[in-house]
């Protein structure tokens, strides 16, 4: 019994990772669910992991793609700034 709890112990902090809040470069903000939608199908096709992921002020949101680490999103939000689009921006969601 002691072997088999090790192996839970290191998978459980990833499972509470991937459980919890993460951080969102958003790209945008609609008042249609349906518009959100069409536009998380296009950045799929340009090769984001875009997502609805939930709503701001009354808005669905789309992100080009979430992290764990704040880093890895604040890093992809410029580097996304710098060739796609200006003002994307980041949400802890």
């Amino acid at each position: 019994e002691a072997a088999s709890s090790q192996p839970e112990t290191n998978v459980a902090p990833v499972t509470t990772q991937a459980s919890g809040k993460k951080y969102y470069v958003v790209a945008g903000c609609f008042k249609s669910q349906l518009n959100a939608a069409k536009y998380v199908a296009e950045l799929r096709d340009k090769g984001f992991n875009a997502e609805l992921f939930g709503t701001h002020d009354n808005l669905y949101a789309v992100s080009f793609n979430s992290f764990s680490s704040r880093k890895m999103a604040v890093d992809e939000m410029i580097r996304i700034r710098k060739g796609t689009e200006p003002r994307a921006w980041i949400l802890y969601y």
